[in-house]
């Protein structure tokens, strides 16, 4: 049983959900921001990893979509906002999936010991306007292990 009061719990549960929520955000922005110290724009960046939660995809690409530059590549980790929910992506981008199957604590190790891990590699059809997805992705993939 808890010695905390009902007030105590409320507040330590407000405050962990606000600390994640700054945090979360926080690490968006912090990516923004160095890429803008790289002196880069969006307009300017030409691919786009979208490697947020499920429940984020929709809200994150919605808000990036209309940044990225014409004919850039948007990529997941995993296809469940297009193909679960449909997403509709701009007809100009190119969406690739590259989705190693262990933790990215794992492909790190890995990578650094000079190995890789099994990844799938997907090409979303309707969004390959250049027919450059497959080559996308199978760099990308080779370029993690």
């Amino acid at each position: 049983m808890s010695s905390l009061t009902a007030l105590e719990q409320y507040q330590r549960v407000t405050a962990n959900y606000w600390a994640f929520t700054l945090t979360d955000g926080a690490l968006r922005m912090l990516v923004v921001f160095h890429f803008h110290q790289l002196g880069y724009t969006s307009l300017e960046i030409d691919m786009v990893l979208n490697l947020t939660p499920d429940k984020q995809h929709t809200n994150v690409v919605e808000s990036v979509m209309p940044l990225m530059k014409q004919g850039a590549c948007l990529s997941y980790s995993h296809g469940f906002n297009i193909v679960e929910e449909g997403m509709k992506i701009r007809e100009d981008l190119t969406v690739i999936m590259v989705a190693p199957k262990c933790p990215g604590t794992e492909v790190r190790e890995e990578y650094l010991r000079g190995f890789g891990v099994p990844t799938l590699i997907a090409v979303h059809l309707e969004n390959d306007p250049q027919g450059q997805g497959l080559e996308l992705a199978k760099a990308y993939a080779a370029g993690t292990g």
